[in-house]
């Protein structure tokens, strides 16, 4: 792809990757698969078991010390502690 007639941001965004956050992940596989597709990743959750189970997840697929591993974090928060400014996607599922 040839960009021309193009501002610095334009050509800014076509090069940082999307950040993506999941409210409310779980056991991430919503946070794993974004990574998979490209995303700079974030999932939160509130309760330390299910981040526990999501990092070993994580490092089983996608080993430890990846460029992939290191687009995946997983964080245990309040969801109203975050700053949604800095993020592209917001992604909550629920049922």
């Amino acid at each position: 792809m040839i960009a021309r007639n193009c501002d610095k941001r334009s050509l800014m965004a076509l090069t940082q990757k999307l950040r993506f956050v999941d409210l409310g992940s779980g056991a991430g596989e919503a946070t794993i698969m974004a990574t998979q597709k490209g995303y700079q990743a974030l999932g939160v959750e509130i309760n330390p078991t299910l981040i526990i189970i999501s990092e070993l997840k994580k490092m089983r697929q996608f080993g430890l010390f990846t460029s992939s591993s290191m687009n995946c974090e997983f964080r245990s928060t309040n969801l109203l502690s975050l700053d949604y400014s800095k993020f592209d996607v917001l992604f909550m599922f629920g049922k």
